[in-house]
């Protein structure tokens, strides 16, 4: 995906066609599930990966079977001649870092002060609705703890999205206020480019903060799809152009010594899928034959690349 990158920022909304999920509150590495399916997010933007780099996205009643080893976003953006640039493809080697930008030093955040992922259902915020003022009713840590209010200084003071119930200016969910969020079931993580050493000694860093919501429904007809809505917000004091946003997605699929890659342009869609009629081993799926894409909804595919490793 393609475009310039000014100071105010972008969003990019993307489709990752696996399967629905539920979310649960968590703080850390986060699960999201439903009875059938379950992934993992990680607080720096990861998906589908623990910590140590191993896959976690799998039916709950096939366990061991994934269909994803590790996704995560790439960024590149050019000013003049300069490249500043970052790329995310292993989980020991993260180029997102929990945590916000200060808007003042332009330096980043504690990470582990905020290495959260945070959780929140549909279900949920429909109870707070009706009983937040009701005597008895204790507000879900989902929501009290959602990060549109915060302790830090000089940071965006709505660090997530969120209902003004009544109007006031700030967030105080014993007031009604609530999450705003897309889809039945969500997780919402807060990251930056700038913490940690940039693996590509020949780059910038371009100083960006991204606040991440993955989300999906509960309605059969997109069962299988969980959406990634990145708002990318430059804290530099750069603009960009041009500015180039890729996901990177390794595609696990059962046994993934037999995965072919493959891209749909018309789409916006890169896909992985089973080379044969047989997805072998005790961590293939047989003759259920494996699929995921990875399709941009709301821009452009520029371009892709495909390699295959065999680890």
């Amino acid at each position: 995906m393609a475009c310039n990158l000014k100071r105010s920022g972008i969003h990019i909304l993307v489709a990752l066609i696996i399967g629905a999920v539920h979310g649960y509150s968590q703080v850390d590495s986060g699960i999201v599930r439903n009875q059938s399916f379950e992934a993992l997010v990680q607080p720096n933007g990861q998906l589908f990966t623990t910590k140590s780099g191993e896959p976690w996205s799998q039916y709950t009643n096939q366990l061991g079977k994934h269909f994803f080893k590790y996704s995560a976003s790439w960024l590149l953006g050019k000013v003049d001649n300069d490249i500043y640039a970052n790329r995310n493809i292993m989980a020991s080697e993260p180029q997102w870092w929990s945590g916000p930008i200060d808007t003042v030093t332009r330096l980043p955040k504690d990470e582990l002060s905020w290495a959260k992922v945070w959780h929140v259902s549909r279900e949920e915020v429909e109870l707070h609705v009706r009983k937040f003022n009701t005597t008895g009713y204790e507000i879900p840590a989902s929501i009290k703890e959602w990060p549109a209010n915060h302790n830090e200084s000089n940071v965006n003071a709505y660090l997530a999205p969120f209902i003004d119930y009544n109007g006031n200016g700030k967030y105080d969910p014993e007031n009604g206020d609530y999450p705003s969020f897309l889809g039945d079931n969500a997780a919402y993580f807060i990251a930056n480019d700038l913490y940690g050493e940039n693996v590509l000694p020949q780059s910038n860093k371009l100083g960006v903060e991204v606040q991440g919501l993955l989300y999906s429904y509960d309605a059969p007809q997109i069962e299988h799809v969980v959406f990634a809505r990145y708002y990318v917000v430059n804290r530099s004091d750069r603009d960009y152009a041009p500015f180039y946003f890729g996901q990177y997605v390794d595609y696990q699929l059962g046994n993934h010594a037999d995965n072919v890659v493959s891209t749909d342009v018309n789409r916006n869609l890169v896909y992985g899928y089973n080379g044969d009629e047989n997805d072998e081993t005790a961590k293939g799926f047989g003759t259920e034959i494996p699929a995921a894409g990875c399709l941009f909804l709301n821009k452009s595919l520029h371009a892709s690349s495909a390699f295959f490793r065999l680890d």
